[in-house]
């Protein structure tokens, strides 16, 4: 209500994460169960006790989440909000989004094809290079400078291991050939997950192997 958001939303909260920020808030809740508002002979607690008991039962496993049927766009991308999210789907394909209080699942066909964090700036573009892999294999070319490999970079999902492994796949097939055995190598990651990928590249480029089937291996 009006009253918790200028007591306690104003100035905004600062927070290390979700997590600290939900506990600062419960804090003030029970800060406010201790208040007595003018004209009653109780607090607030101790009344929303006596009154839970005349409440009808709350229904179970409520879905807060905020539905929304988006159409993948030409750019591989559905828009929530102000934001477009990429997912491993062709242009027009329409899908179900979950929209969280802290990330985004989109679902086709009953399974979830696409994770992201919940981004709360405005016209951002959320992209995951795992959904462009297909096209990447095709128009290796593009890799090198398109954008959701540089957001992998930002977030830490791009290691040092797969630049020094992705040269030397160029210096032995040329930059075409060596770029689409890169992309082959990140596809990996569907196989045998991202965490598991990073490791066997980073051994793999240690004992100065420069191929997929090392890799793999």
């Amino acid at each position: 209500n009006g009253y918790f958001r200028r007591n306690h939303w104003v100035p905004v909260p600062q927070a290390a994460d979700l997590e600290a920020l939900n506990r600062l808030l419960l804090a003030a809740c029970r800060s406010d169960e201790r208040r007595v508002l003018d004209g009653r002979d109780r607090p607030i607690g101790e009344a929303m006790a006596i009154e839970r008991h005349h409440l009808l039962p709350g229904a179970e496993g409520f879905d807060l989440a905020e539905p929304a049927f988006p159409v993948v766009n030409a750019s591989g991308c559905i828009t929530i909000g102000t934001n477009a999210y990429s997912v491993p789907l062709r242009p027009g394909t329409k899908v179900q989004a979950s929209l969280q209080a802290a990330h985004l699942e989109v679902w086709h066909d009953g399974r979830c094809v696409a994770r992201h964090e919940r981004c709360h700036s405005r016209r951002q573009q959320i992209l995951d290079l795992d959904h462009y892999l297909d096209v990447l294999e095709r128009k290796p070319g593009a890799m090198a400078g398109c954008k959701p490999l540089e957001q992998w970079r930002r977030a830490g999902r791009w290691p040092a291991a797969y630049d020094v492994l992705w040269q030397r796949l160029n210096e032995r097939h040329g930059r075409q050939d060596g770029t689409r055995a890169m992309v082959q190598v990140i596809l990996l990651g569907r196989v045998f997950g991202h965490d598991r990928l990073r490791t066997a590249v980073t051994e793999a480029v240690a004992h100065g192997a420069c191929d997929l089937g090392a890799v793999r291996y």
